[in-house]
Formats: structure tokens, sequence, C-alpha cells
């Protein structure tokens, strides 16, 4: 029988962190779940992590892909959807990260809020994201780039009037990488953020007033570097295809939207004049979603 919950994980490289981060998931889940453990092709010993984990917890599945360097983030995203064989995705439970025991009670907030409104939508927590598989393969899917694709994705979603934002505490930590790559993953997704927002169509001058204007809310050291290194993603942007993804908010309708569509699990609850059900959530969950 198939299962209802997909949990879709994608790992490139993370064999420093695998094994933690799988089991920190697939200790806290039934029979309900599996867990499609997708390998992008990784150099490192991924993918013999991966076949342990395996034979360990049968919930998981592991799918090793081809390494294609065509093939970035966002299609490896899409890739473990369409393997999914449950009826729900979870979404963004990444390979580097350790779980507390909630995602079933993230679950079950989920059907609650569901039932609310009555309707099939994409809900966006603190790092882990849920929708309908059907909902996703119609609407979707993730842009093929290599980081912003949940970004994109979900300007999507709410141009469409599909995306809900819940406020929760967040229950997952991410675990450390070597200090050096820290620095190299800070400067790449600088870069690579700046590059989509000019493929989205993004003028350079908007670009420095959006950036001029958060300097009271991002470090100084970042909104240099950013107008430093403007004119070479800016070039850079020019050598990749345009980004036409469909209907999709800009930022600052995006977060007109966010302001009306986000909220606790009582607050988004409350829009459809209905009220949580704690009883339902086991009661070490419950400061997790009741807003303290």
């Amino acid at each position: 029988m198939d299962p209802l919950y997909s949990i879709c994980m994608c790992n490139y490289n993370m064999a420093h962190t695998l094994e933690r981060a799988v089991s920190s998931v697939a200790a806290q889940l039934d029979e309900r779940f599996e867990i499609v453990l997708l390998d992008d092709g990784s150099s490192d010993d991924s993918v013999s992590i991966m076949h342990v984990l395996a034979a360990r917890y049968p919930i998981i599945r592991v799918v090793p892909l081809r390494r294609d360097r065509a093939r970035k983030l966002g299609e490896t995203r899409n890739v473990s959807i369409r393997e999914a064989r449950g009826a729900y995705c979870l979404l963004h439970v990444d390979c580097d990260d350790v779980w507390e025991p909630h995602l079933i009670a993230w679950v079950e907030v989920f059907h609650q809020i569901e039932a609310a409104i009555g309707a099939d939508f994409l809900l966006a927590g603190r790092q882990v994201h849920m929708a309908k598989r059907s909902l996703l393969l119609a609407h979707g899917p993730y842009p093929n780039i290599f980081r912003g694709e949940d970004r994109a994705m979900y300007a999507r979603f709410a141009a469409l009037g599909l995306l809900w934002h819940l406020e929760h505490r967040v229950f997952r930590t991410r675990l450390p990488h070597p200090h050096l790559r820290n620095l190299r993953h800070s400067v790449v997704h600088t870069i690579d953020l700046m590059i989509l927002d000019f493929r989205r169509g993004l003028s350079p001058a908007t670009f420095i007033r959006r950036t001029l204007a958060s300097i009271h809310i991002k470090s100084l050291k970042l909104v240099l570097f950013r107008l430093s290194v403007l004119p070479l993603t800016w070039c850079l942007s020019k050598f990749a295809e345009p980004i036409s993804y469909g209907p999709m908010l800009e930022d600052e309708k995006y977060g007109e939207y966010r302001k009306t569509h986000r909220g606790t699990m009582a607050e988004l609850m409350g829009k459809q004049d209905t009220v949580p059900d704690w009883s339902r959530l086991p009661h070490s969950s419950r400061s997790i979603f009741d807003g303290c």
C-alpha cells in the first residue's frame, strides 16, 4: 500500500551530515510516511550511507541520480516530487538539518488548516512546507535554478492565491559545515540570488534602491558586497536565459500578499472562522504552534 505522506529529501555531497539529519526525521515517523531520499550524483560516500540508513529504516527509499550539471537544485526537487508515492509531499526537509520530533504534529496542523480553508494550497512553514502532490505537479514546478528556487515557486503560488504562510517556532537545527565552506556558501548564495533577480527582469537601478533601503536591517558588509558585485552579476545574468515562469507576484506585491496570508495556526484558522483542536496535537508539540 502506498504511503500517505512523502518527505522529499535531496542530497548532494553531504555525507558528513547525512546520517544525523535523516535519522532525526526517520525515527519520529510511522508507517503512513515514506522518505524519498534522493541523491543528485554525489562524489562522496553519500549513497552508501543512504543504503545503510534504508536498511535501518524501512520507510526510506533511496533514489540515486547520475550527476547532471544542467540539473540544478530546483529540478532535483522536482524529481523528488515526481518520485513521491504519497498523496502529500513535505518539502525542504534538508539533509544538513536535525529535526526535533514535531513533524507528525506539523502534518496535523496542516490538516486542520486544510479543513478550515476547504481547498488545496501550499503551506509554507519555518523550513518545512507541505502540499498535495497533485497540486505541486499541476502548478509547479520549481524553476531549474540553484538558489532561490523556493522563492520563485512560492511567488507563483501566491499569484494563484494558493499559498499560506504558517508562523511557528523553528524546530530544526542546521548542522555545522567547515568554516570556509560556510563563507563560500554565503558568497555564492548572494551572487546567485542577485543573478536570479536580474534574470527575472529586475533593473540595476531598482536593485540599488532596494539594497540601500535595506541598510537598516542588513549588515553594512553585506550591503557593500552586493553593490560591489552588481556589475559582475548584471553581466552574468545576460549570459543566462531570462526566467519566464508564468504569473508571479513581484516582491512588493508578494510582501502585501504575505501580510494577509500568514499567521499562527490559530490566526490562519481564525480567518476562516474556525479554531484549532489542540487535543489532536501531542502536548509536547503544542508550544511549537500556539504562538508562544
